[in-house]
Order: structure tokens, then C-alpha cells, then sequence
């Protein structure tokens, strides 16, 4: 049975030279154990076209059977995806172009758009979401519950506490950005940048 990954650490959109052209999604993100299969971008369907012009993507993948022992460490992971002889500019409809992808994981979302050069519309790097970040929804479910518990054990540092979290934010922000933290490997630097952000903005609960 799949399941949607631990994170998803990058998005990006190429276009393959036929006519008309191909679409090729490429996400690239992080499971919370080794040996998962089978990763793969589900297309979500739309009754009604998104407001934004984004198509919206489930990176999901199979976990390894329940009685295999596997340690608790991140393992990365690619996933593709083709939207074959695609018509960018009436992706949904006439005049209604693509306005770009969006990968979903069980902890974040990560979305590319398209750039408006003159003729067909480039392809644009990963561009964080919009809006006034806060702990519950965009912090906290960046730490995984080995960190939170480790932490706890050796530092009395519950990563799951946004005033714990506050009060420690600059030494953690220190950890993530020199590789440190977590012990098992680097945090991507879009969610380093993410951590920083939230702290700029003030620390939003």
C-alpha cells in the first residue's frame, strides 16, 4: 500500500523537444526509513480547475513490509512523472494556461511555476509557499519524532514544543545550517531557509 513520503525536498519541470512537447516532473524528497519502493507522483483529479492554475501532485511511495527491521534514518528519493503532449497555455481550458506543479509529502508541499518569457513558458526553480509561516503547520512537522525524542534524551530539548523551539530557535537554526542536526544527516537548505524565515517573521505559533 503506498503512502505519501516523509518530505519533499525539490520540485522541477522540464520539457521534452517534440510537438507537441512533454512534460517531465521530477521530485526528489526523503523517507523516514530505508527501503521503500515503487515512488511515484500521483496526479490529483479535478472536478472543477484549481484557482491558482496548479496541478497538484501526491509523491508517494511503498514502505518496507512491517516486519522488516530497518533503522530510523532518512533515505532520499526520486520520483518522475510525464504530462505527455501538453498545451501549457490551455492546460485547463482555453486561455487557462499551467500555472505550475505542486508535490505533496506528509510533512510539506514543495511548488515550482512557470516563468512568462516571450513563446513557451520556461521552467521556474522551486519557490517557496506564500503567507505568514507558523510552528503547527509548517515547523513542527519538520522535525521527525526520533529528533524530538533523541533531543529530549540528551538535551531535555522537546523540538515538538513551539516555546521550547523559540527560546532555542538561534543555536538550532546554528545546528541545521553547519550539518550537525539532525545526527543522521542535513536538514535540505530550502527548509533550513524555512526555519530562518519562520524565526524572522517572529516565531509564529
Amino acid at each position: 500500500m503506498t503512502t505519501r513520503i516523509y518530505a519533499v525536498d525539490s520540485v522541477t519541470m522540464a520539457l521534452q523537444k517534440s510537438n507537441p512537447p512533454n512534460l517531465v516532473i521530477t521530485a526528489m524528497g526523503r523517507t523516514r526509513t530505508p527501503l521503500w519502493s515503487d515512488p511515484r507522483l500521483v496526479a490529483h483529479v479535478y472536478v472543477t480547475e484549481p484557482q491558482d492554475g496548479v496541478q497538484d501532485f501526491d509523491f508517494v511511495a511503498t514502505p518496507p513490509p512491517q516486519d522488516v527491521i530497518v533503522p530510523q534514518v532518512l533515505a532520499p528519493v526520486t520520483a518522475s512523472a510525464v504530462i505527455p503532449e501538453i498545451d501549457i497555455e490551455n492546460y485547463w481550458g482555453a486561455d487557462r494556461p499551467l500555472a505550475g506543479v505542486r508535490c505533496h509529502a506528509q510533512s510539506n508541499a514543495k511548488t515550482t511555476l512557470f516563468h512568462a518569457p516571450i513563446g513557451m513558458p520556461g521552467c521556474a526553480e522551486v519557490l517557496p509557499e506564500g503567507g505568514e509561516l507558523s510552528f503547527a503547520i509548517d515547523i513542527r512537522p519538520l522535525f521527525r519524532p526520533v529528533d524530538i525524542d533523541m533531543m529530549i534524551a540528551v538535551r531535555n530539548l522537546d523540538l515538538g514544543s513551539h516555546d521550547a523551539v523559540t527560546d532555542h530557535a538561534d543555536v538550532i537554526l546554528a545546528r541545521l545550517r553547519d550539518g550537525s542536526m539532525p545526527c543522521d544527516g542535513a536538514w535540505p537548505a530550502t527548509d533550513v531557509d524555512l526555519f530562518e524565515r519562520w524565526i524572522s517573521e517572529g516565531k509564529t505559533p
